[in-house]
């Protein structure tokens, strides 16, 4: 985010930004999404994998099937939304020169998808997230619920 605050002028109001930054920062947002999309996806992969080993042995064939369910779910998003990112343009540099116009007079055959299926893509990129989300953090609970311990430290 720096980057784009400091030298692209993301702090700022498009008006006063100059237009020739504009293919640039289009560059950094899209590098930002791979960012963000590959770090949620491992940060989540990461604690399926613990609860994975931390209930290895000593947990029934249902739950560590949960588990690898969850982790397939994630692996496929992931997977499903790099496509995305990669057909989303054609070619894909359109994505970041979409606002250049000497790009766009020398590249007259590129598209990208229309805004409405982009906006319907990025709904169901951020329920899937939040489905995950929830998935992962309710697993423990299934653990927490069947232990033999006092109810007060199982809410601590």
């Amino acid at each position: 985010m720096s980057l784009g605050i400091l030298h692209l002028g993301w702090d700022k109001h498009t008006f006063d930004v100059n237009p020739r930054t504009w293919p640039n920062s289009g560059y950094v947002a899209f590098i930002y999404q791979w960012g963000y999309l590959y770090g949620l996806s491992f940060t989540k992969l990461s604690v399926l994998l613990f609860y994975r080993r931390l209930t290895s042995g000593s947990i029934s064939r249902w739950y560590k099937t949960v588990i690898y369910v969850a982790i397939g779910i994630v692996v496929g998003y992931t997977i499903a939304y790099t496509i995305g990112y990669l057909v989303v343009c054609k070619p894909i540099e359109y994505y970041w020169q979409l606002y250049s116009l000497t790009w766009l007079v020398e590249h007259p055959g590129a598209s990208c998808m229309s805004g409405d299926a982009r906006s319907k893509a990025t709904i169901a990129a951020g329920v899937l997230s939040v489905f995950t989300d929830l998935y992962t953090v309710l697993l423990p609970m299934i653990v927490l619920r069947t232990l033999r311990i006092n109810p007060r430290a199982k809410l601590a």
